[in-house]
This record gives structure tokens, C-alpha cells and sequence, in this order.
């Protein structure tokens, strides 16, 4: 366990960390390789959505590191209110507290409306982050995904009233997700969540992608980290005490 500790902190560093718990990750200290081995084409599984989702954004400084068996990193860093480093961590032991994740910014948890066994997994890692890493303090966001029908048990209210039985500090999305999908390349992380109106028809439409989920919590992360928030008229990232003050001026600031 110390051996453990002193790895990730190691790896530490000041920045945005974004937490992956992987739902269907071992809940036994010495993972089951078979095991893993089916769960990796499984729809909700989040070493493939991550792999698919850096291959759809031209990130030139993307960094890749097997922390260790359990933990996979992604490092990069964007120019947006500053120079920022992001890790995005994917955790696949259930089993033991991972230090590292105690210093996280936020958490994303993927997982398959279409599965029976769901409600058990969700159950048992909401108990494990409740108990490892203090998950009432920062924002969860659960993305429910579902290829053809979702089951009767897993409706939207339900799922919502779910979490709330748990006092979580939660965001629910659910999507419509065909693995084969292929998603356009492009540049940017922020631009086109930000355009409030568009994402919040989409949202209420049902008709957002899984890239611009994982983008908006990407950047919302970053957002409350920093105490910013993206003024899309500026095409800038501003301290949040100074939204009034722009709000009420008719100048353009550079």
C-alpha cells in the first residue's frame, strides 16, 4: 500500500484532475485478466471512450502513462485562461483507496443503460467513492449510455432520484451511443460547448454527442477549479467576480 502511495505522488502535480472510475473495474486486489479481457468492448468501458475521444481532437502535446496496472493517465496541457495542465486519470481496481484520486478535481463515471447487472455496479462504486474519496464535496458526472432501448428501470427521474438518495453533488447525461460511430476531428475543447444555447437545445433534444459531454465536463472542471468562466461574445475565459463588470459595459476588453 505504501509502495502504491508513493507512485502517485510522485505523479502528482498542480493542475486539473479529472477522475475516470471505471464501473466495471475489479473489486478484488489482483484483477482477473480474463475478465478484463471482456470488458473491453464492452460500450461503457473508458480506455476505449477516451482513446476514441483524443483520437477526434488534435491535441499535439497528449501524453500517455500506465501509472501503474490500475491507472491510466492522459496529460496535456491548453491555453485557456492560462497555461493549464489537465491529467485525466482512468482508475480500474475497485478493491483499495487510491491516493491519488483524494486530490481530485472532479469525477466521470460511464455506464450502460442496457446492462441488468447496472444497478449493482453503480450501487457498489457510489459506496466505494463515498468511502475513499469524499465524492459529496465534488462534482460526479454520471453519462448513462444506451445503443437501442433503455430498460424500464434505468428512466432519467429514476436514475436522478437514485443519486439523490446518496446527498451526491451530481450532473446526470444520458446518450444515445453506437460504438461504430464516427465523429468529426476538430480543434478546439471549449468553443462550441460554450455556445450556451445551442448545447442547452441539444441537451434537452437528447441530440448532443458523447464528444461534447465529455468536452463540457472536461471544461466545466476546469471552470470551477479556477473560479473562470467562458464568455463565448469575448472568445475568453474570465474571473467569475468580474462577469458583472462586463456584463454592464458596452467596451470591448482585450
Amino acid at each position: 500500500m505504501n509502495e502504491n502511495k508513493d507512485e502517485s505522488e510522485q505523479e502528482s502535480e498542480p493542475g486539473i484532475l479529472l477522475i475516470i472510475f471505471d464501473i466495471n473495474g475489479s473489486r478484488e486486489e489482483t484483477a482477473n485478466n480474463e475478465q478484463n479481457e471482456e470488458i473491453e468492448d464492452l460500450p461503457e468501458n473508458p480506455i476505449r471512450l477516451m482513446k476514441e475521444f483524443f483520437s477526434n481532437h488534435q491535441i499535439s502535446n497528449l501524453e500517455t502513462k500506465q501509472l501503474k496496472p490500475s491507472e491510466l493517465l492522459y496529460r496535456f496541457s491548453l491555453e485557456l485562461y492560462d497555461s493549464s495542465l489537465f491529467q485525466i486519470i482512468i482508475i480500474n481496481n475497485l478493491s483499495f483507496i487510491h491516493e491519488i484520486s483524494l486530490e481530485a478535481d472532479g469525477f466521470l463515471i460511464f455506464f450502460n443503460l442496457e446492462d441488468e447487472k447496472t444497478e449493482d455496479k453503480l450501487t457498489y462504486l457510489i459506496k466505494f467513492m463515498s468511502d475513499s474519496c469524499c465524492s459529496g464535496e465534488k462534482k460526479i458526472n454520471f453519462v448513462g449510455l444506451y445503443k437501442d432501448e433503455i430498460l424500464p428501470q434505468f428512466k432519467k427521474e429514476d436514475l436522478e432520484n437514485f443519486f439523490g438518495e446518496y446527498s451526491l453533488n451530481f450532473d446526470y447525461h444520458e446518450i444515445k451511443y453506437n460504438m461504430k460511430d464516427n465523429e468529426k476531428k476538430h480543434n478546439c475543447m471549449y468553443d462550441s460547448i460554450h455556445k450556451k444555447k445551442t448545447f442547452k437545445k441539444k441537451m434537452e433534444n437528447n441530440g448532443h454527442k458523447l464528444q461534447e459531454v465529455i468536452e463540457k465536463v472536461t471544461i466545466d472542471t476546469y471552470e470551477n477549479k479556477m473560479s473562470v468562466i467562458y464568455i463565448p461574445d469575448k472568445k475568453k475565459f474570465i474571473k467569475k467576480d468580474e462577469k458583472r463588470d462586463i456584463s454592464n459595459s458596452g467596451c470591448n476588453i482585450i
